[in-house]
């Protein structure tokens, strides 16, 4: 009974009635909290509503047509980017920290703040006290970002960390409601972000074709569904400035995904003691990437093909900062590898052909026409993989062992003879 309330008044607030935005959501929220930790996040929840006046600040300056919704950290990378994807220019910035200030500079506007607090307060109220075993947390974010919304009054937005829940529903309040255009950025890994996902009457901007590929596959088996929808290919903000080199310096480059610093074979951990310990190199999916790493090092000897070893970006925070190697570092260095180990550098360019186990570099380098081939194992629990079944065209590039990624490296380079 309470869950079913919950879901009306979820649905409600968005305007939309799509058991999906329930399902989205509740598949991203903290679950199974014990008592006290349920307190808490009640506690902090009803506090970061109360004190949001102490945000409230006036600031005279003129209210933009359109706006990105993210941190300050990130604002003038989202700014550059959207000017080369879209040539918007003129564009500034909400910010979606909870403790970032609300600006006002009418009485207009203080009328309007008052009446989403007091809003915002009744809504807190009606869900604070429901025995629901999860968190409620991310709705403080998003009642911070309905009140600027409601002040601000925006032509457009631009919505980036779609996988964040409090992200996830100001994007469909501010298209249903206020009838709001928004561009909703899709990152990586549509496949564990946006299963039985729901977006309505807004513009999906992905970051190459392989991603709407995907998306669109998802569609097909219902796993996602649309309404009034626009697609953008709008670029990886990353990548915008790189070129493409105009030869490869490397016959083949294995990019590694850092499984073990990885916990549970899923998010890069910062836990350094446990890392110090090992506690994580053992995983299925560590013991795999050295594997494939080993038989790639003796296919490019057999076959006298140059060979360089990318490192993640984890990975290499790890060596710069704490002086931690990878357990297959003693591997590079018996064979006499080249390895990117350096902060901040990008050459994925720089291979004729890539080898991986998952990475966003199979996206990056196929949008680039960049051969590349991604092994594919059996589906372990809570897996980090790149689903190359639901690709299209580009789910011939997958390998199911040693003997296959071998014939098909070699047919590659025979095929550019």
């Amino acid at each position: 009974m309470f869950l079913k309330f919950f879901k009306k008044w979820l649905h409600k607030e968005i305007e939309s009635s799509d058991y999906r935005i329930f399902k989205s959501f509740y598949l991203k929220v903290n679950k199974n909290l014990n008592y006290f930790e349920l307190f808490k996040d009640r506690i902090v929840l009803l506090l970061r509503v109360l004190i949001m006046p102490i945000f409230l600040r006036y600031k005279k300056e003129k209210n933009g047509d359109n706006y990105i919704i993210d941190s300050l950290d990130n604002y003038q990378l989202r700014k550059e980017y959207i000017a080369q994807y879209n040539n918007d220019y003129d564009i500034k910035l909400i910010d979606n920290r909870m403790k970032s200030m609300i600006n006002i500079q009418s009485f207009s506007q203080l009328w309007i703040f008052f009446k989403s607090y007091i809003y915002s307060l009744k809504s807190i109220f009606k869900i604070i006290f429901l025995p629901l075993n999860f968190s409620f947390l991310q709705f403080s974010n998003y009642f911070y970002l309905r009140t600027k919304i409601n002040i601000y009054r925006p032509q457009k937005i631009y919505v980036f960390y779609s996988y964040l829940p409090h992200q996830y529903l100001i994007s469909l309040f501010s298209a249903n409601v206020f009838k709001i255009e928004v561009n909703y950025h899709i990152g990586n890994m549509i496949y564990e972000y946006l299963r039985y996902f729901y977006i309505e009457n807004s513009c999906i901007c992905f970051a190459n074709k392989l991603y709407k590929e995907e998306y669109e596959s998802f569609k097909k088996i219902g796993w996602i569904k649309d309404i009034n929808t626009k697609y953008q290919i709008s670029g990886n903000e990353f990548l915008l400035n790189s070129n493409s080199l105009n030869g490869f310096k490397y016959d083949v480059g294995f990019f590694s995904s850092g499984y073990w610093s990885r916990r549970e074979g899923l998010y890069a951990s910062n836990d350094i003691f446990a890392i110090h310990e090992k506690k994580y190199e053992n995983n299925i999916y560590s013991k795999r990437e050295i594997i494939l790493l080993r038989n790639i090092i003796k296919i490019s000897k057999k076959h006298h093909l140059t060979l360089k070893i990318y490192l993640h970006p984890h990975e290499k925070k790890l060596i710069s900062n704490h002086n931690i190697y990878p357990p297959y570092w003693n591997l590079i260095k018996m064979s006499n590898l080249k390895v990117d180990k350096m902060l901040g550098s990008n050459n994925f360019f720089e291979p004729k052909v890539g080898v991986l186990i998952q990475s966003s570099i199979f996206y990056d380098r196929w949008e680039n026409n960049l051969f590349t081939l991604c092994y594919q194992f059996k589906n372990y629990k809570n897996r980090l993989q790149i689903p190359l079944k639901y690709l299209g065209k580009y789910s011939i590039y997958g390998f199911k062992n040693l003997k296959e990624l071998e014939k098909k490296i070699l047919v590659e380079f025979k095929n550019n003879e």
